[in-house]
């Protein structure tokens, strides 16, 4: 994906989400709710993981297509193909 955005990673501090090293504002989360701060809180975790959770998918994908590959259709082979095919629709949904 290529698409651009302030580099992470993020720290949510109250309300507000901010990046890391220069402490810039990049949102905040309306203060008038009751769950303003985990919601921020959220945000970041989601934002700072995405990356790593998006090359383990790709990963788990690799390994899916080799494993169903190599299998007979007594060894679970059928399994395989599922799991490359839900871990591809989970890729292509983190990737929009």
């Amino acid at each position: 994906m290529t698409t651009k955005h302030t580099p992470t990673p993020w720290d949510a501090l109250g309300h507000s989400v901010l990046e890391t090293l220069s402490g810039k504002l990049i949102a905040r989360t309306p203060d008038y709710t009751t769950t303003a701060e985990e919601d921020a809180a959220h945000i970041v975790r989601c934002v700072n993981s995405h990356d790593a959770l998006v090359e383990q998918v790709e990963r788990l994908i690799r390994i899916a297509q080799a494993a169903w590959q190599r299998s007979t259709a007594y060894t679970g082979s059928e399994d395989w193909r599922v799991i490359e095919q839900e871990a591809r629709a989970t890729l292509k949904a983190a990737n929009k």
